[in-house]
């Protein structure tokens, strides 16, 4: 039996020690030190080779990276690229965010390999949420990243000068995070990155973007890439170069954006009972990049029994199952009396609607 093949996110640090094995890797006097080294040690040398540039945007996004291993290193496999297009597709209106949930505050989201929607290259996302005003404590935990011992062999042939890096590497007072400006201090936040379509992982870019909860409808109901791009505004990138981003940069984290809130308003559609800890198939998948397995917890979301596909005979036509948001208050009383308005959802599964005038039967061994 064939394996699952899915692609990870690849960590901004993975992307950076790749980077600096191929520039440095030759040179005599680093070549045994650097291949000894981790990932994640071998990035924070080369961060600290550059220090004041330590809280760009690449320290954002590791120090994000950082809370997702924190938080217990959850991965969500989708169970087919059938469901993730269907995700895509479902119907669903997030107007009032009140009780929206992600499954946890930090988790990676494989993609199938090779997995594309509208032409566009989706590869795995990082998936965070925090306050706005935690953004602060999210980077303390990239600072003490930052400022563990430099091997001293390397910190030399770097040329790294440590009180520059202590100068450098505190956190600043105001922790930047770009997003709109008029979002409240306590607003939770929704984080999605992901790599660009550059299979060179020396010239790969880390999309972010980040928006409140509070401004999830207004994007979700944008009709196309542009029109995404446009309401959340500059999406900043990591990148040891200057330029824009490209039509399909923009559209992959418009899919993205997409499929994380679908698969959210799936996964409380359903209680939590289809997200089952293990992965998708009989054996464990190949995985495309880099992935630490040791203390990660993966899940497989998808669909139960009762969810199988249909398929229109003619004169009839599919309807794609869809959720819909108890918004009236009549449905938060007694037990649900707790739960914020907006918080509950209804799971409509999907059907074959016959044609005007024809009678459906149904005949049985």
């Amino acid at each position: 039996m064939s394996r699952e093949k899915f692609e990870i996110y690849r960590t901004r640090r993975s992307l950076i020690a790749q980077s600096g094995r191929l520039a440095l890797g030759s040179e005599p006097g680093l070549k045994k030190v650097i291949r000894k080294m981790s990932d994640d040690d071998l990035a924070r040398h080369l961060i600290a080779s550059s220090p004041e540039a330590a809280y760009g945007l690449d320290g954002l996004v590791i120090a994000e990276e950082l809370f997702w291993e924190s938080e217990g290193k959850h991965i969500i496999f989708p169970q087919s690229a059938g469901f993730i297009e269907r995700l895509l597709n479902a119907k669903f209106d997030l107007s009032v965010v009140g009780g929206f949930q992600l499954p946890f505050p930090a988790f990676m989201l494989p993609m199938p390999l090779g997995f594309t929607h509208g032409g566009t290259h989706i590869r795995g996302v990082l998936v965070t949420s925090y306050r706005l005003n935690e953004t602060r404590e999210i980077m303390l935990r990239y600072a003490d990243y930052l400022q563990q011992p430099f091997n001293p062999v390397l910190s030399r042939g770097l040329g790294i000068d440590e009180q520059s890096c202590k100068r450098h590497f505190k956190v600043p007072e105001e922790a930047q995070n770009p997003v709109s400006e008029e979002l409240k201090a306590d607003e939770p936040l929704l984080c999605i990155s992901l790599l660009d379509g550059n299979r060179d992982p020396v010239m790969s870019s880390t999309i972010r973007g980040s928006e409140g909860f509070s401004r999830i409808g207004d994007l979700l109901s944008a009709s196309t890439p542009e029109e995404f791009s446009q309401r959340l505004g500059p999406m900043k990138q990591a990148n040891y170069r200057v330029r824009g981003l490209s039509r399909e940069d923009e559209a992959a984290e418009f899919y993205a954006f997409k499929i994380v809130c679908a698969l959210s308003v799936y996964n409380m559609t359903t209680n939590g009972d289809l997200l089952k800890p293990g992965f998708p198939g009989e054996r464990a998948p190949h995985i495309e990049g880099r992935l630490d397995r040791k203390g990660s917890q993966s899940f497989t979301l998808g669909y139960s029994e009762s969810m199988s596909e249909h398929h229109s005979a003619p004169g009839m036509h599919y309807r794609q199952w869809h959720f819909r948001q108890l918004k009236d208050k009549r449905y938060y009383q007694g037990e649900y009396e707790s739960k914020p308005v907006g918080s509950r959802w209804v799971f409509v599964r999907d059907t074959v609607v016959a044609a005007r005038g024809a009678d459906a039967y149904t005949l049985e061994e």
